[in-house]
């Protein structure tokens, strides 16, 4: 038995050689270009192997409803939804932090769009940003060198996983500029400290609004800036977004049930 993510060149090995043996895999979908036919789009060779892959699998797992209808839109293929899960802080010592500035967590890649931090840290001077965004090679040797010419940007190259979750609760608002996603650990982990968030484009499931964590901007970037003003000054509002995503995540990304439903499937597999 094989479980891989995200697709790419592993999961095609993986589909021929459990054809070959007559063995079972598990694909697991990590980003909505898997499932929208963005993935493979320059490539006939990829998107046969793609194709392939997921028609040979013996379950595949989504993240959101969003990328179960994709996916059965795209490939006519049936999956289940198990969304992602993070064990809970319990340590009450979170909630006795004060809370300040602005948060951007990613890697330093085009399409996740940190050039955007800038804009919003040239709009807000007196709004401090932390971005920790790991990268290498030109591009992100451009984001380093721009990043430094800001007195309000904290640049991090690398936090370890463990270690991260401070920066989330230590701060008031989650930034989010990607073009697109799966359903970004990020965005649960700013759940669990309580931070709200601000969405440039990605909602998964529109969870961001239809819970009233933050809000999504539908990329328009005087209103993604008007929204981080409006949140980050109104405490009464802040307060009650970081509620609803504490609760929100202790109830729909719970990790004892979401092993459980891995189990099951497993087992049925």
């Amino acid at each position: 038995m094989f479980i891989v993510s995200p697709a790419g060149p592993e999961l095609y090995m993986v589909a021929i050689y459990c054809t070959v043996f007559s063995q079972s895999f598990i694909h697991r979908v990590a980003h909505e270009s898997e499932v929208d036919g963005t993935l493979a789009k320059n490539s006939v060779l990829a998107r046969f192997f793609l194709k392939y892959s997921l028609k040979k699998a013996s379950a595949i797992v989504t993240q959101s409803s969003d990328q179960k209808e994709l996916l059965t839109s795209t490939y006519s293929c049936e999956s289940t939804i198990i969304p992602n899960a993070f064990p809970l802080e319990t340590d009450e010592a979170k909630y006795k932090i004060d809370k300040s500035g602005l948060l951007w967590v990613g890697r330093c890649v085009p399409w996740k769009r940190p050039e955007m931090v800038f804009d919003v840290a040239e709009t807000f001077p007196n709004i401090a940003i932390t971005m920790i965004c790991p990268g290498e090679g030109e591009y992100f040797e451009e984001i380093l060198k721009k990043a430094k010419e800001f007195t309000n940007i904290r640049f991090i190259k690398s936090v370890p996983f463990f270690d991260i979750q401070d920066y989330y609760n230590r701060s008031k608002i989650f930034l989010s500029t990607s073009e697109k996603e799966g359903f970004p650990n990020t965005f649960l982990q700013a759940c669990i400290g309580g931070t709200a968030i601000v969405s440039f484009e990605v909602d998964p499931d529109n969870f961001i609004q239809t819970n009233e964590i933050g809000f999504v901007t539908e990329g328009n970037v005087d209103y993604f800036k008007q929204k981080i003003d409006d949140l980050y000054r109104n405490e009464e509002l802040l307060e009650r977004c970081s509620l609803n995503a504490e609760g929100y995540i202790a109830k729909e990304h719970n990790l004892r049930e979401t092993i459980q439903t891995w189990q099951s499937l497993i087992n049925a597999v």
